[in-house]
C-alpha cells in the first residue's frame, strides 16, 4: 500500500511538474511574442520620431525659404520706393527752380505792362489767359491721377490679407481721410 501511495504521490508530482513545464513554455512564448511586439513598437516609434523630425526640418526650411523670398521682395520694393522718392525730389527741385524763375519774370510784368502798348498788353492778356487755362487743365488732370492713386491704395488696403485668428490691429497701408 505504501508503494501505491508513493506511486500516486510520484505521479502527482510528475504531473504537477509537467503541467508547470507546459505553462512555463506557453508563458515563455507569450513573453517572447510580447518582447518582439515591444521591439517592433519601439522601432516604429523611433521611425515615427525621425519622420516627424524630418517633417519639422522640411517645414522650417520651407518657412525660411518663404521668409527669405518675401524679405527680398520687400527689400526690392523699398529700393524702388527710395529711387522713386529720389527722382521725385530731383524733379521737385527743378520745378522749384522753374517756379522761382517765373516768379522773377512775373515780378517785372507790372513795370513792363505800364510801359507797353495796348496791343502788347492785349497780347500779354491773351497769352496769360491761355497759360492759366493750361495750368488749370494740368491741375485737374493731376487731381484726377491723385484720386486714382488714392483709390488704388484704398483698394490695396481693403484687399490686404489678414489673419482671422488675430485681432484687427489695423492695416499699415490703410488710408485715413
Amino acid at each position: 500500500m505504501y508503494t501505491h501511495v508513493a506511486a500516486a504521490i510520484a505521479g502527482a508530482a510528475l504531473s504537477a511538474w509537467m503541467t508547470w513545464q507546459v505553462q512555463d513554455w506557453r508563458l515563455q512564448g507569450q513573453v517572447t511574442t510580447a518582447k518582439t511586439a515591444l521591439v517592433k513598437a519601439e522601432g516604429d516609434l523611433v521611425k515615427e520620431k525621425q519622420d516627424r523630425k524630418d517633417q519639422l526640418l522640411r517645414a522650417r526650411a520651407s518657412a525660411q525659404e518663404t521668409y527669405t523670398r518675401m524679405e527680398g521682395v520687400k527689400n526690392a520694393a523699398i529700393e524702388k520706393q527710395t529711387q522713386r522718392a529720389e527722382g521725385n525730389r530731383l524733379r521737385a527741385q527743378q520745378l522749384q527752380r522753374d517756379v522761382d524763375g517765373l516768379l522773377g519774370n512775373l515780378a517785372a510784368v507790372p513795370a513792363r505792362i505800364s510801359a507797353a502798348s495796348s496791343e502788347a498788353v492785349a497780347d500779354y492778356a491773351a497769352t496769360a489767359t491761355r497759360v492759366f487755362g493750361e495750368c488749370t487743365r494740368e491741375y485737374a488732370e493731376m487731381a484726377e491721377r491723385a484720386d486714382g492713386h488714392a483709390n488704388d491704395a484704398q483698394a490695396l488696403s481693403e484687399a490686404w490679407p489678414t489673419n482671422p485668428s488675430q485681432p484687427a490691429a489695423g492695416n499699415p497701408l490703410e488710408i485715413h481721410r
